[in-house]
């Protein structure tokens, strides 16, 4: 379980932005979308989908603080389907805009994650 459990962290971890459904991650390992939740959760304590919007939370930061891209351009990039919904679980994750973390992470000159 633990070997299954590290390959679909690493599957995650190559494909999270273009990862839709559940359905996707549990056919590639053959397994039911319950058993990856179930094992999932239990072992990394979290959701399969949150750990994935921490993924793309954490791509977003390093692009708001390293390019002049646009919040939208960021977004799709991370794997996000709306602008909208990219700013919700950005500022679920970490209490603030992605423009406001920008401009804070620039003027202090600190990449920080408090995700």
């Amino acid at each position: 379980s633990s070997g299954l459990l590290s390959n679909i962290l690493s599957y995650i971890s190559e494909n999270y932005g273009v990862i839709n459904s559940l359905d996707e991650i549990a056919a590639a390992f053959g397994i039911t979308k319950y058993y990856l939740c179930r094992i999932f959760k239990s072992s990394t304590g979290m959701p399969v989908f949150q750990y994935i919007n921490t993924l793309k939370i954490q791509k977003a930061c390093g692009m708001l603080f390293n390019t002049e891209k646009s919040i939208t351009d960021i977004s799709f990039e991370c794997g996000f389907t709306s602008q909208m919904y990219f700013c919700r679980v950005f500022k679920q994750h970490l209490g603030m805009t992605p423009s406001r973390y920008r401009r804070e992470a620039r003027e202090s000159n600190v990449r920080f994650m408090k995700i």
